[in-house]
């Protein structure tokens, strides 16, 4: 069950963060504010998943983890950047590429369980 509320949560997450990103910048608040709720949720359901994955594979599971707060801290940074501007096109690309790498980690590291 947790495996599967991250994963929605990071499908999720990559959908409003994109989203967000496209918006005009006065928009942009909603999207903010649903990413953070997005990344209690991911931390809480990763913490849980952690446990268990550290077992099998610690260094995957560390790479995730600091992937993963990277992951976050580059979106906030991105967002406070681009606070009143429209965000370039290599900025979104940016996001999307460190959303699947997330993802890819995350599902080497679950041994393909969601897909398999």
């Amino acid at each position: 069950m947790w495996l599967w509320i991250h994963i929605i949560t990071w499908i999720v997450m990559l959908i409003v963060l994109l989203t967000g990103v496209m918006v005009v910048p006065k928009k942009r608040t909603p999207f903010l504010m649903i990413a953070r709720l997005g990344y209690v949720v991911m931390i809480v359901s990763g913490y849980v998943l952690m446990r268990d994955a550290f077992n099998r594979n610690p260094a995957l599971t560390v790479l995730k983890i600091v992937l993963a707060v990277g992951f976050i801290a580059l979106v906030e940074i991105l967002f406070s950047q681009a606070d009143g501007k429209q965000m370039r096109s290599s900025w979104r690309w940016l996001i999307l590429g460190g959303g699947v790498i997330v993802g890819i980690v995350g599902l080497i590291l679950a041994q393909g369980r969601p897909i398999l």
